[in-house]
Parts: structure tokens; sequence; C-alpha cells
């Protein structure tokens, strides 16, 4: 992204009648005055505290979501602040850190009093960004004085620049057929990034190799983005019309009158409905497959509907729940009865996602160490938690297990080996993504394995679980048991002497 020119204004004071009064002016001009005074540039540049700022950023969007998530949703049902959640909270974490730096300075903070902006400014304009997938909102400081009250009859909501940003296209580097041509498919895959698509083919390829069929749908609007057509027979892909990111427009019900309602940051309080004008902004621009515009999502919702009536999946894979486009194929997903499961990519840290939360039934992540993480920001009520030790052990397994026709998850543990019901253990394995979830009583682990035995054996013993004995350790011997065909049930087993229950991580519940 191109960065933007920072705006050469300063905040003054220019008290009226004796009252506190600040104004935005021209650099040229702030250097003449007598009173307080600072740059923009300045004022952005104060210390702030990182913790406060993402806890005030929950509160705003908690206080906009009770205020108006329900004014506009797509025709499946999707409310926006669901699915654009995330642009939106970016545009909320730059007032928030806008407003923490008036109330860092201390001249302000002495006498505070009503901002009046600069005339004929944008309220939402572009800030500098090294990033190419993002294009980096921001509102301006005359936008920060619209929602502290002032006046802006002259004022556009979008800058120069916004305004005359070109639309984003896709260029899909494969054919778009209607979704009605698309092949019967297991497994539907979304990607709109090359990490999306590093991170989820060796899945479907491994898949594909067994016989199983996937079809990715590759959204990504940049070149370098794209997806790679697999050399697997079996894994399909396609792409979406090429102007279904170029929409641009109003949304019905997001640019409501000033109404008194409002929300308190620090000793600021920030009018609700201008706060919604704003963030009506993004969702009116076209911002390509990582920020699409309303229109564009309203459309996308009915391209996958088409999608996954033609394809008949049994699972949406995901490798990011929470962008767009990600929450809403959770969406389309549930409302087709399709199970979602999503696949971490990339390490995860509290302070590096936009929004913490993911929103898949299944949810599997590459590690221990993300599993804390995992389990916090589950929303789905029913999610399920598993980790795994590394991509070539998940794939390797999953073949095994695909080959042999189980109807059980492999999953690597600490210790052991452990093959569990597929309702309760991670996804990314050969049950959640052949779509069978059969739901048993009994847990089964798996003893003798590589890591137990240091075997190098494929094929380790399966044994029937008991609560009271302690993990694997090497030499563990126990009945064998054979590996389950198909629809086949479990075969009853006497309990053996030294056997384990593997743990299973179960997510804890949350309210979406």
């Amino acid at each position: 992204m191109t960065p933007t020119k920072r705006s050469s204004l300063g905040i003054a004071r220019a008290d009226s009648d004796g009252k506190p009064l600040w104004a935005l002016v021209g650099e040229g001009a702030l250097a003449t005055m007598k009173f307080d005074r600072i740059t923009t540039s300045e004022l952005e540049a104060l210390p702030f505290d990182q913790r406060d700022a993402e806890a005030r950023v929950d509160h705003v969007m908690e206080a906009l979501e009770a205020y108006g998530a329900d004014l506009a949703r797509t025709p499946g049902g999707a409310g926006w602040l669901y699915v654009q959640h995330v642009p939106a909270r970016r545009l909320v974490a730059q007032v928030v850190r806008k407003l923490a730096a008036l109330s860092a300075w201390k001249p302000f903070a002495k006498a505070p009093g009503p901002l009046r902006l600069a005339p004929y400014e944008g309220l939402v304009g572009l800030r500098s960004s090294s990033s190419r997938e993002y294009r980096a909102y921001t509102v301006t400081w005359s936008g920060i004085a619209y929602l502290l009250g002032a006046a802006a009859p002259h004022n556009p909501l979008r800058s120069a620049q916004l305004r005359n940003l070109p639309p984003a296209a896709t260029a899909a580097s494969v054919p778009s057929p209607a979704p009605s041509e698309l092949p019967v498919s297991e497994v539907v895959a979304l990607s709109w990034s090359s990490r999306h698509a590093a991170t989820l083919l060796p899945v479907l390829e491994e898949l594909a190799r067994n016989g199983r069929t996937s079809l990715v749908v590759d959204l990504a609007t940049d070149p370098a983005e794209r997806c790679p057509a697999s050399g697997v027979a079996g894994v399909n892909l396609c792409s979406p019309p090429p102007s279904l990111f170029d929409l641009s427009g109003a949304v019905d019900g997001l640019r409501p009158q000033d109404d008194g309602p409002v929300v308190r940051v620090d000793e600021h309080e920030v009018q609700l409905a201008r706060f919604l004008r704003l963030v009506s902004v993004l969702l009116e621009t076209s911002g390509g497959c990582t920020q699409p515009s309303w229109r564009s999502v309203v459309r996308a919702e009915t391209w996958l509907d088409g999608v996954l009536a033609a394809a008949r999946p049994h699972t949406v894979l995901v490798s990011n729940d929470t962008s767009p486009l990600g929450a809403l194929a959770v969406h389309v997903a549930e409302r087709h009865g399709v199970n979602t499961v999503h696949v971490q990519h990339g390490a995860w840290t509290a302070e590096s996602v936009a929004w913490p939360a993911l929103h898949s039934r299944d949810i599997v992540v590459m590690g221990e160490r993300d599993l804390p993480l995992a389990k916090e920001w589950v929303r789905h009520p029913d999610a399920e938690v598993q980790s795994w030790a590394s991509p070539a052990s998940m794939y390797s397994l999953a073949s095994a297990a695909i080959a042999s026709g189980a109807t059980w998850k492999v999953c690597w543990l600490p210790a052991c080996v452990a093959v569990l019901p597929a309702s309760r253990c991670g996804p990314a394995s050969p049950s959640v993504l052949t779509g069978s979830r059969p739901r048993p009583t009994s847990s089964w682990t798996v003893c003798g394995g590589p890591a137990a035995t240091g075997a190098s054996s494929s094929r380790p013993t399966r044994h029937r679980a008991s609560t009271s004995s302690p993990p694997c350790s090497n030499g563990t011997v126990g009945r064998s048991w054979p590996w389950p065909t198909p629809g086949s049930a479990p075969v009853a087993a006497s309990p053996v002497p030294t056997p384990w229950r593997a743990p299973i991580r179960r997510a804890a519940s949350k309210p979406r």
C-alpha cells in the first residue's frame, strides 16, 4: 500500500468566553500561537499503555454491538459486525489510540474542552502501512473532533486519497465457473493468502491420495497471494467472479442520525451514532478480499451458498475464520449443516491478532504453546481444540488412518499416539475431513507407538482406556485391537493393565 502523507496539523488552545476550547490548525500557524500547542505527530508519539488500550477497544466494540449490531444483515442472517468485526476493530483501535494521546497530553488533560476540526478534511483516511494485504484505515484528527461533538457541515466522510482509490478487482488465474458447474467434493477449503494455501494444500493432497476429493476456493485479489494449482488429482481449484470485490456503495441503516447514546473512553464521551457513521465508511468501500465492502459480502454469501449446494461437502476448511471472508464462510457452512475446521498457520500471540476469536467448531493448533490461546478464543458453543507435534506427523497419520479405512482420529500426544473418537479430537485429521464423526462412549489410546517404544511402526497397537492408570511408558504392552472398518462399531474389550486415557482438550464455551 502507498504510504500517505502525514497531516500537517497541530492542536492549539483557543479559549472562548473564558472556557477551554481547542482547535486543529496548520503547523505554520501553530508556531505563532502563544497558548498550549502541539503537533499531531508529536501527540501521536506520546507513550500509552497497550493493555489499557485493548481493554478500551473491547469496551467500545461491546457498545457498538449493543447499539447497532442488528442494523444490517446479509440475506442469510450474518450481522455486519460479526462479518466485519476485524476491519471495524482496527478502526476503533485507531480512535482509542488518538483519544488516549489527548488524555496523555497534560495541557488538554488539565483543561479538557471541545475540539474544533479542520474545515474540509475528510473524517476517515489512510495511514502508512507496510502490509500488502490490508488497507490501513484511520480516523483523522478532524474525525476525532467530529466524534467528540464538533459540527462537520463541510467535512466529507472520506479523505481525498480514500475517495480516489481504484476499486480492487480479482484477477483470477483459474476459471470462474458457475457454482452449479463445480464438482462434488468432500471438503471445500477457502484461501485468500499464500500462507493459507501453504497450510491447507498438504492436508488436502494427503486426503486426495486416499481418494478424498476437495475443492479450493481461491479468493485472493493480490496475484502474489493466489493459491497454486495442486499437482495431485482430486484437489480442484476455482475462483469467484472477477467483479466480486469491486462493489462499493452505501449500506442501508448504518448512517443513523445523532440520537443520544454515548460510549465513554477515558474522560471522553463519544456519540455511538457518529462512531457508526465513520465505521460505515469501511463497509461502503471496496478493499479487496481482506476488507470487502458490505455489498461484496452479500454477493459473496450468495456465491458461497451456490458453491456448497453444488459441491455438497461435509467439511469447510479454513486457515482464518475471523477476517470477513472467514467469518462469513463459517456462517454459511453452519447454515448448510456443514462442519467447520480451522487449521492454524503461523505462531499466535495475544498481541499479534486483530481480534482474539475463533469461530470454527474444530480448531487444530500446531503446538502445545498455542492451546491456551485457542481455548480462550473459541466462540463456537461446541468448539473442540487439539494440537499436533508437527505438520509432518499430521499428514502422515492422516494418510495412514484414511488408507486403513479408520473412522477414528489419530493425534500425536506427548508420550504416545492416541486414537480418539472423532468428536473429541483435533480437526485436520481423517475423521473430521472425511465426514465421519462417531460418538461412542469410550475413549481409545494407542500404546507402543514411536514415542512410547522407540519403534518406527506407523501401525501402533490400540487399547481401551482406563481413567486410573498413568501415561504410557516405554515397553507398555497391552491387548492389540483391530482397526475398525467404516461404519463398524468398536468391539468391546476388557481393560488392560497399564493403559492411559488420552487427555481430551475440551474448549470452554463462549457465546458468539
